[in-house]
């Protein structure tokens, strides 16, 4: 790692000296730098902010055929998202610099959080947020607990709605393979001259394509071999998790997945010195599997399901013992509404105030898993219900003390709550066939948090950001079954978070930034309070849980040329973990899977961030990054044998590179992807590749997007994904080549 550091250094003397090689060759600048809200919580351009700041304007959203939110950031440097099923991936999972799931990275939407601490894996409702509502998104990388309290440890991504101030009509419509189709509805406009309207509706439907399999290892020999049903079909695969091999005997079908959502923001002038911005989301979906085969076939031809069978391999019998529920995969249902409220008020040029309210509901979560004896039409199932609320308000104020010192603090309280319930179900097929209620857990969580920012122009080109955070919590939770009633509560918890960074424009066309800051994370109900059997684990919850603290530090530059024409980022961070909640996994003498959530020990981690944006002709512009990262488990007494391994889903480099090409009345976008292979659990059982269950690498998986306008105000688009058909498997199987066409105009 010492010669990645020195590698790092290198680099960045060479970048710094380019303007002055090329000083006498530039013009003047022609393109205006992005402007960012969310590192420091006031306007200030990316370029200068301090940190790694990427932001994604709402034209960038057009270049490809973006279907969930989360794609967007896969091109982002330092990001990683995975969905592994396409369209119809109920919870994508968006990593940042190496730290796992968005337990670990603030999302929200125009400042509201939306991570939820119910439920099994506490995912972001990704789905719920239309590409074609999204003004524009901020993704902060590095530790923001000194702004932003817990969670913001990996960083931040705040998504921006629309709210144009003009007439706009804008429709949409598109289809592709797996009964794919989009439809996307808004109107905007600007009334009395001091009130802004946008109302959106957009429509997603497809039967998606088979992601999941049934296989099944070889069972014992029966006493009497008769009691097995002969068979033909079953399939020799490799498992990810064992050398030894076991059989494919079927899919679990294709998924009917059906989502509408429904957006109103309203933006009001209240007058020079005052507005006010609401801001209203709500999208709900069902997900229902259909067409789950069986490869087997008995000597009359009949598809075999369920029972103990046999078949020969190498003049060997081979048994299996099948269930017919593992033929089938889940049935659910979710609804979630997004509202916020933001007002602001301005008394002096040098004094402001900001009142924001938000709260992010999932009315309703609920998941049928079929039974072991289901079957396609029907049988008994589990049923679970996880709604949740996270209601939010702060108090910020904006106080220029002094020409060059401006002072950022507030008040904010966040307030979780939610219920999680387990029924018995007569029929998987149906959410409503709910019957005896076996478990019933009730948390609810309340933070307080207060920070104090100073932006500081020391120099002329030196600004100075000092920022501290104290963050105060405490949570309880009711446990409920048949026999009795549980009260439940972790111990109350602070936490102090400090942030110092340093902004040097060293020449007209070169930035150095240079920032250290501590980031905590607080452990959700699911880790506290929540045991939850899925995908035959048990996981095992730790009320006695710490939070999670991180120590990050990073140094950057950024280097334009040619009058922006080309633009050069390279940073090199460092993140240092302890008390780091993850699972101990094991199995028992029944081979019952546990998952234990523990302050399992240290982890550590060191990475470099490559950007390079190039402006190569009027109508051709191309970019690619690279991002490297060592991550390792450092320390962990309870379970010696993961020290030395990297933490799960952390991949140790990604890359992107892709070109945009306009030229009225024409446009093209080619990007392509790599992501090398990662391993789904701390111990690095993975043993073999490319099959059912592994997390395998993104072999440069290419995309293509063309389009036309005609008629003024028209345009078509054929988009083609992984258009290499590239095989591989984010656990479940990841998408093959697929078209998508779009036909959209706008007034």
């Amino acid at each position: 790692m010492n010669r990645l550091f020195l590698f790092f250094l290198v680099i960045a003397v060479l970048l710094s000296n380019i303007s002055l090689i090329m000083a006498e060759e530039q013009k003047k600048v022609i393109e205006l730098e992005p402007i960012s809200i969310t590192a420091t919580k006031t306007e200030k351009s990316a370029a200068l902010a301090p940190a790694s700041v990427s932001v994604i304007e709402k034209e960038d959203l057009l270049r490809k055929n973006y279907v969930n939110l989360n794609e967007v950031l896969e091109s982002i440097p330092g990001v990683y998202s995975y969905e592994g099923k396409g369209i119809a991936t109920p919870w994508p999972v968006v990593n940042l610099r190496g730290f796992h799931g968005h337990m670990r990275t603030l999302i929200m939407v125009n400042g509201q959080p939306i991570s939820p601490s119910l439920y099994s894996l506490a995912l972001v409702h990704w789905t719920a947020i239309p590409v074609d509502v999204v003004e524009r998104i901020e993704v902060v990388r590095g530790p923001f607990s000194a702004v932003y309290g817990g969670d913001a440890v990996g960083g931040v991504v705040n998504i921006i709605t629309k709210c144009p101030d003009k007439l706009e009509v804008t429709a949409k419509t598109g289809y592709g393979e797996n009964q794919t189709y989009k439809v996307h509805l808004s109107g905007a406009n600007r009334l009395n001259d001091n009130l802004n309207i946008f109302f959106a509706f957009d429509k997603k439907k497809t039967n998606n394509y088979v992601t999941d399999y049934y296989v099944v290892k070889p069972a014992k020999p029966p006493t009497d071999p008769s009691t097995a049903t002969a068979v033909t079909g079953a399939r020799k695969v490799r498992q990810y998790e064992s050398t030894d091999y076991a059989y494919e005997v079927g899919h679990k079908g294709e998924c009917h997945w059906d989502e509408n959502t429904f957006t109103l923001n309203l933006g009001w002038d209240i007058s020079d010195s005052s507005y006010l911005k609401l801001n209203l989301l709500f999208s709900e979906y069902e997900v229902e599997p259909f067409k789950s085969a069986s490869y087997l076939r008995d000597k009359n031809g009949k598809e075999v399901r369920s029972g103990l069978v046999s078949f020969e391999e190498n003049g060997s019998p081979v048994y299996l013992d099948l269930k017919s529920g593992s033929y089938l995969n889940f049935n659910g249902a979710k609804g979630t509404g997004i509202y916020s409220a933001e007002y602001a008020y301005k008394f002096t040029p040098d004094l402001d105030l900001k009142l924001s309210l938000g709260l992010t509901d999932y009315n309703y979560e609920k998941v049928i898993y079929p039974s072991s004896t289901a079957t396609e039409n029907g049988g008994p199932g589990s049923f679970s219900e996880s709604p949740s609320k996270i209601w939010q308000g702060e108090v910020q104020t904006n106080y220029r003390v002094l020409t060059n010192v401006l002072l950022t603090g507030g008040i904010n309280y966040r307030h979780d709550e939610g219920d999680f319930k387990k029924y018995a179900a007569e029929n998987w097929r149906y959410l409503d066939s709910i019957t005896t209620m076996t478990e019933t857990i009730s948390p609810e969580s309340k933070r307080y948090g207060f920070y104090l920012q100073g932006d500081i122009n020391l120099f002329e080109k030196v600004d100075l950001y000092l920022a501290s955070r104290y963050d105060k919590w405490s949570s309880e939770a009711i446990r409920k079954t048949a026999k009795e009633k549980t009260h439940l509560k972790a111990h109350d918890q602070d936490a102090f978070s400090p942030k110092l960074a340093v902004v040097y424009q060293a020449l007209q066309d070169t930035t150095l930034k240079l920032s250290a800051g501590k980031a905590f994370r607080v452990p959700n109900f699911f880790e506290l309070y929540q045991p939850l059997t899925m995908a035959n684990t048990t996981y095992l919850p730790n009320p006695d849980l710490d939070p999670e603290i991180t120590w990050s530090w990073e140094l950057g530059v950024e280097q334009h040329i040619f009058s922006n024409q080309t633009i050069m980022n390279l940073t090199y961070f460092e993140n240092y973990s302890t008390d780091y909640i993850d699972s101990r996994t094991w199995q028992d003498s029944a081979n019952n899977k546990f998952a234990q959530r523990d302050n399992f020990g240290e982890t550590e981690t060191r990475g470099v961030e490559f950007e390079l944006s190039q402006k190569l002709t009027d109508y051709l512009r191309g970019f690619l990054n690279y991002t490297y990262m060592d991550a390792e488990i450092t320390e962990n007494k309870q379970y010696p044998k993961i020290v030395g391994k990297s933490p799960r889903y952390v991949p140790d480099q990604m890359f992107n590179a892709g070109l945009d090409f306009h030229l009225s009345p024409f446009s093209a976008s080619l990007n392509t992807r790599y992501v090398s292979r990662i391993y789904g659990n701390n111990e690095h059982t993975t043993k073999n590749w490319n099959v059912y269950g592994a997390m395998d690498k993104v072999n440069f998986v290419t995309d293509i997007k063309l389009g036309v306008d005609f008629l003024k105000n028209y345009n078509a688009s054929v988009s083609v994904t992984n258009i290499f058909d590239e095989e591989y498997y984010q656990y479940s199987k990841a998408p093959g080549r697929t078209i998508f066409g779009m036909l959209a105009t706008k007034f």
